[in-house]
């Protein structure tokens, strides 16, 4: 999966895959928090889908909603801003661009309001 992820689109079975054992994995992801951050980054690229960027925003969000977690997020805080909310939150013209914005400013707002990350790294 991880040869591959650069080449995913909306269609592409092994995003769901992804998806699914991100989510269902708990704490073992810490184990490959690196990998993961990087195949989330490079499918939120403005070049991706809509339907990739939002569920790959939609993953971060639940990611930063698991409390077991919050240790391991806040260590790489500053990483999930500049590679993943960040990029998501550059202006571009379209309706589906603003909701790219949307989710991202919130995935911004939960590291703020958990204090997952600190104000002196924004």
């Amino acid at each position: 999966m991880k040869d591959q992820f650069e080449t995913w689109d909306r269609n592409t079975p092994e995003r769901f895959i992804f998806d699914m054992l991100v989510r269902r994995s708990e704490t073992a992801v810490v184990d490959y928090w690196e990998n993961i951050l990087e195949i989330i980054a490079a499918n939120i690229d403005h070049s991706k889908e809509y339907e990739l960027k939002m569920d790959m925003l939609s993953l971060v969000e639940y990611l930063l909603q698991q409390e077991n977690l919050h240790s391991t997020i806040e260590f790489y805080s500053e990483l999930i801003l500049k590679l993943i909310i960040m990029p998501s939150t550059e202006w571009r013209v379209g309706i589906p661009n603003v909701k790219i914005r949307k989710a991202a400013i919130i995935c911004f707002m939960k590291l703020l309001d958990t204090n997952m990350i600190e104000p002196s790294k924004v």
